[in-house]
């Protein structure tokens, strides 16, 4: 199984490796998808380093979508890459 969960600046580190270590031991592989190449903060000043972009990433490749939660989140609203990416999932 694949998931993708989108990241952002100042999102929710500790929700976010949570999630991932969950999703591991039940056998899923996890990426991360943020809005452009390079690291992101998350907002305990902790760094994550996405895989993909929301523009060289498909949803279909992935059996489930997660939006990270944290201060960053809203960065989601105005991307309508993200918008389709979620609702093409």
């Amino acid at each position: 199984r694949k998931a993708a969960i989108l990241i952002a600046d100042r999102c929710d580190g500790v929700g976010i490796g949570q999630l991932i270590h969950a999703l591991e031991a039940d056998g899923a592989s996890v990426s991360l998808v943020a809005p452009n190449l390079g690291d992101v903060e998350t907002e305990n000043g902790g760094v994550l380093t996405p895989r993909f972009t929301i523009l060289t990433a498909s949803s279909v490749l992935f059996d489930a979508v997660c939006v990270a939660g944290g201060e960053g989140a809203t960065t989601w609203l105005s991307e309508a890459d993200a918008h389709d990416f979620v609702r093409e999932a």
